[in-house]
């Protein structure tokens, strides 16, 4: 078993906390988005052709339908042929062309309250509403995590459902 730890001193958006980390199995590549940024980088591992380990590869930014960078991006997943998932505030969205055009997969549950906050992303900060944690399952189906708690859908779902978990006799 060969085991590597990769120690990265890059400075990626500014910031020195991450919101995601991804692994892109097909060419051993890193997806990070810090905290509070509006983009997703790729980043080389040092292998398979890719450059010395650290070296940026691609900056990923959503953007609206008038090219701006588009709401900050936190959990972050790969799925099938590199396509790459991201949570951004109460959406999850995905791209399979590196971020030229994004498709809605679906959103979390939210109250009244937190929609009317979507309005400021200094609001969705200051509430923690948005997705801090993303993963796409062997099945293809997805996990995310908010602040309010833990939730489990497939891409379509108009909403994904809260996770509900058995505890037995404690």
């Amino acid at each position: 078993v060969n085991s590597q730890t990769l120690l990265c001193n890059a400075d990626l958006g500014g910031a020195g906390l991450t919101d995601g980390v991804a692994w892109d199995a097909s060419d051993d590549t890193l997806y990070i988005s810090p905290d509070v940024d509006l983009s997703v980088f790729q980043i080389s591992l040092g292998t398979m052709g890719n450059g010395p380990a650290c070296t940026l590869l691609n900056t990923i930014s959503p953007q609206n339908a008038w090219g701006v960078a588009d709401g900050s991006v936190s959990g972050v997943a790969i799925g099938a042929n590199s396509t790459l998932y991201i949570g951004r505030t109460h959406e999850i969205l995905s791209s399979s062309d590196d971020g030229r055009s994004w498709q809605r997969v679906s959103t979390l549950p939210r109250s009244p309250l937190r929609r009317a906050a979507e309005l400021s992303r200094m609001a969705c900060r200051l509430i923690r509403h948005e997705i801090r944690a993303l993963a796409r399952l062997s099945d293809g189906s997805f996990v995310a995590a908010n602040r309010q708690g833990v939730y489990h859908g497939r891409a379509g779902d108009d909403v994904f459902q809260r996770s509900q978990t058995e505890t037995g006799d404690l």
